[in-house]
Order: C-alpha cells, then structure tokens, then sequence
C-alpha cells in the first residue's frame, strides 16, 4: 500500500507497537485490533475446520453467497 507503519497504524487506528506486536505474533492482540488491522487489506480473522471434507463444505457455501 505504500504507506508507513505509522501511518497504517492511523489509518486503522492502532498504535504503531500494537501493530508491530500484530506483526511479528507478540502480545495479546484482540480479534477487534486484528480485524480492523486486516479490514483495509480486504481481510477479516476467523476460524476453519481443520478436517479437508468439513473445510471444502464450508467453502462451497461460503462461495455460494458470492
């Protein structure tokens, strides 16, 4: 995106530490901070299954509200 830390960290409205925390897997990082960090890149947290067959349900769903 070509912008800073510092000014990703604004844009998101974050603290430049609590990104820098976000980025290298430190600290606690609530799932709020985390999806407003990941928002702008077009992202948002969340949990799969791990099981191949239950993952390829949920995506198919997933696909079929686009």
């Amino acid at each position: 995106m070509g912008l800073s830390q510092q000014a990703y960290a604004d844009l998101v409205g974050v603290s430049r530490r609590t990104l820098l925390d976000l980025e290298q897997g430190k600290g606690n990082v609530s799932l709020a901070v985390m999806n407003r960090a990941f928002r702008p890149l077009g992202l948002k947290v969340g949990l799969l299954p791990r099981q191949p067959a239950l993952l390829e349900k949920v995506l198919a769903l997933t696909n079929s509200f686009s």
